[in-house]
């Protein structure tokens, strides 16, 4: 029963990193490539709460704090690789670096979701993203997940 439950818990935070690193990366490049937020649908007032003129700063952030980082965090968790630039960047050193970076993947997406909550106005997606970071987290703090990426010293 535990296998089941780890590999299923497994599974879904893989799923959760996959689709948050393709919308992250993606969505971010297209704010990047038209700052006007045209090829998402954005209008620019609803930028008028927050520091930015356009979308350029935020599809930074958005492509590189959450995409690069969930994409990174899903190589991780997809499969055990010896990176040993990751593995310098790994605060939590009795993990393994995909759990970590799954866990900053995890918490970058629920400041970038609570900030954007704070500052513009409602959007469908907010709801969900903030509810796929807390799954995330809810998922790496389970013990088996907890357990199975442990370092063996």
């Amino acid at each position: 029963m535990t296998v089941f439950r780890y590999k299923f818990l497994l599974i879904t935070l893989v799923i959760l990193l996959l689709i948050l690193s393709v919308n992250a990366l993606i969505g971010g490049a297209l704010m990047i490539l038209k700052p006007d937020g045209s090829l998402l649908g954005f209008p620019k007032d609803y930028l008028a709460n927050t520091p930015f003129a356009d979308y350029t700063i935020p599809g930074i952030l958005l492509f590189t704090g959450v995409g690069v980082v969930s994409t990174i965090a899903l190589i991780g968790m997809v499969r055990v690789h010896n990176i040993p630039w990751l593995e310098k960047l790994n605060l939590y050193k009795s993990m393994y670096w995909g759990w970590t970076f799954s866990f900053y993947a995890a918490s970058i997406t629920l400041i970038w979701i609570a900030s954007q909550i704070l500052m513009t106005d409602f959007f469908w997606l907010q709801p969900a993203i903030l509810g796929m970071g807390v799954l995330m987290i809810v998922i790496l703090l389970m013990p088996s997940v907890v357990a199975e990426h442990e370092k063996m010293d």
